[in-house]
């Protein structure tokens, strides 16, 4: 799932692409999640999450929390994230909701025009499971540096797939 959250009107988050945020929930847990949106886009957090069974702020996010819930997280937090000043070529390797801090780099990269060469390999079990796909083919499509390597594991018998499997 893809959640959006509105930052409150005054507050500005300043955040490094690739970067995570802390939900400080009532009971003093704490659960991460990368933030999936670019630097440049202000106002909002993007977070990418996927339901776990009985997972206890997962089972909130998806069953329980009403539109306009007020939140509270701790952020920008992590060492991962994209070293700008550096030439060297990107290699990228991302599967389920890892892919949301690499998606962060990719477009903070495009906004910025960093050409830097990137290969960027996403995992998956099942070509469905490759959540934005169609995401990552444009940019391969239309960044000349930019190569999508999309990788099945059990791939299954009549899925629109090309590649190898061993």
């Amino acid at each position: 799932m893809v959640l959006h959250l509105q930052l409150p009107g005054t507050e500005q988050l300043s955040f490094m692409a690739g970067q995570y945020v802390e939900f400080l929930l009532k009971d003093g847990r704490r659960r991460a999640f990368s933030i999936a949106n670019a630097p440049h886009e202000k106002g909002f957090l993007e977070l990418h999450i996927r339901k776990i069974a009985g997972g206890h702020f997962t089972e909130q996010v998806f069953n329980e929390m009403p539109v306009k819930t007020i939140l509270r997280i701790e952020a920008p937090l992590g060492s991962f994230f994209l070293r700008e000043q550096n030439d060297k070529p990107i290699l990228m390797v991302a599967g389920g909701t890892g892919f949301a801090p690499v998606k962060g780099m990719i477009e903070h990269m495009i906004f910025n025009q960093i050409q830097r060469p990137v290969y960027l390999y996403r995992g998956a079990r099942q070509v469905a499971d490759l959540y934005m796909d169609a995401l990552c083919q444009r940019w391969a499509q239309f960044m000349p540096n930019i190569q999508y390597i999309p990788v099945i594991s059990d791939g299954k018998e009549g899925d629109d797939w090309e590649g190898r499997g061993d």
